[in-house]
Parts: C-alpha cells; sequence; structure tokens
C-alpha cells in the first residue's frame, strides 16, 4: 500500500510513472517517433544549410529507423539463427549511425 502510494505521490509531482526511468530510453523513443515521422512529412522548408532535401530525407529516414528500432525492440529477431544474427548487428549499428545523426542534426529540426 505504501508503494503504491509512493508511486501516485510520484506521477503526481513529475508527471510520468517512475518505472519510466528504468529504460529512459524506450519512452523517450517513444516520444520522439511520431514526431520525426511527422515532421519528415510535413516538413516543407527547413533544410539544413548544405543539404539537399534528399540527403536530409536520407537523414531522417536513418533517425526514424533509429527511434522504431528502439520502440520495436528486437523481437523480430531469431538469435540462434546466424541469419538472425548478422540482421541483428546490422541494424544494431544501423540504429546506432541513424542516433548519432539525430544528436548532430538536432538543433536542425524546425520548419
Amino acid at each position: 500500500m505504501i508503494k503504491l502510494l509512493k508511486n501516485i505521490l510520484f506521477y503526481i509531482r513529475y508527471g510520468f510513472k517512475r518505472s519510466e526511468l528504468w529504460d529512459l530510453y524506450i519512452p523517450l523513443a517513444k516520444f520522439i517517433l511520431p514526431r520525426l515521422e511527422a515532421f519528415k512529412k510535413f516538413n516543407s522548408s527547413g533544410v539544413p544549410y548544405g543539404l539537399t532535401k534528399k540527403k536530409w530525407n536520407d537523414i531522417l529516414d536513418n533517425m526514424i529507423f533509429s527511434f522504431n528500432w528502439i520502440v520495436k525492440g528486437d523481437k523480430e529477431f531469431d538469435m540462434d539463427v546466424v541469419g538472425g544474427l548478422k540482421q541483428y548487428k546490422k541494424n544494431s549499428e544501423k540504429c546506432q549511425k541513424g542516433l548519432t545523426l539525430f544528436g548532430e542534426h538536432f538543433q536542425s529540426l524546425w520548419d
């Protein structure tokens, strides 16, 4: 009962469940992913200096892949199968690349 009360008070004070702190990157990815998808769809003029619209869309696609990968997790891969493990590693590296691009272009996410 005391634990439930503490959790309720935590939620009232901070506006989110304490359990979200255990894997904070997942709730953050769930928040960012739909916004990045909408940004790509509706962004009409905000292309960073020195990039073409195509290159910018490629960068956004990489970011979207990363947050989608985080939200979905690795449930779709059979880690006991060699092909599954290879694809997992490939996607994991691609995810890291997209997260790096997100950091590099964070301040370019405006329209």
